[in-house]
């Protein structure tokens, strides 16, 4: 990977837009809905992007970044290094590509439930053949990474097949903290998985160690999916 170019609009401080919690964006009964739609979803693709954003809080500029040298199977971790983003080349000109994450504390390394992670083997695996970039994530067709609105727009679809309420792709990372919360996991802990600046000065420093409280995490996760399933079964 070559070096990280800074969006242009990295000093453009914006307005933030209101977060709901998990119960005015999705209730429990319609989270189990959704959650037993993705066990069965036959797109790869989609599936493990889903569970990337709801389960891992991975953000989707995050998840479009994504090569396959971040996934690491053996220690069951994926890094955060990087996000899909606008930038100006050389000449001056917008173009697309890799950019530095959002925040200093956006690089992290995160434990991913096997879950997820026997989803994105099968996914690369399905694959018809390495995409040179090494993106995973990418249209088989151009051979490109897959635009910002792949996901969204499917996901979109997806709501409206449930007859679910359309709440935005993006607003699976905060169904994931959301619950993680609501399990009691550790508030600190859970804004360090997601890449959250505004925390305390350690977990605004990227560390290549995994603690103990991020394996909890990724255990807590995987016991709120089983919950899920059960229910729905």
């Amino acid at each position: 990977m070559g070096v990280l170019k800074k969006s242009p609009m990295n000093n453009i401080i914006l307005p933030k837009r209101e977060v709901k919690n998990v119960t005015e964006l999705l209730n429990w009964e319609q989270i189990e809905t959704l959650f037993a739609y993705y066990e069965t979803e036959k797109n790869l693709l989609h599936k493990s992007a889903f569970y990337l954003m709801a389960c891992c809080g991975l953000r989707n500029s995050e998840i479009r970044a994504m090569e396959e040298t971040d996934i690491d199977f053996i220690n069951k971790t994926i890094s955060i290094t990087k996000q899909d983003g606008i930038y100006k080349d050389e000449d001056g000109n917008k173009a697309s590509g890799d950019i530095s994450p959002k925040t200093i504390s956006s690089e992290r390394k995160i434990v991913v439930p096997n879950f997820i992670l026997d989803t994105l083997n099968q996914y690369i695996k399905s694959q018809p053949y390495k995409n040179l970039s090494g993106k995973v994530f990418y249209n088989i067709a151009t051979g490109k990474p897959i635009t910002k609105h792949c996901l969204s727009k499917r996901f979109k679809t997806v709501l409206i097949g449930l007859g679910l309420p359309e709440i935005r792709f993006h607003d699976l990372r905060h169904i994931h903290a959301t619950l993680l919360m609501n399990f009691n996991t550790n508030v600190a802990s859970i804004a360090k998985r997601m890449g959250h600046s505004k925390i305390t000065t350690t977990l605004n420093i990227y560390t290549h160690t995994i603690d103990t409280a991020d394996i909890e995490i990724s255990n807590t996760m995987t016991d709120i999916i089983e919950t899920i399933k059960n229910k729905a079964n």
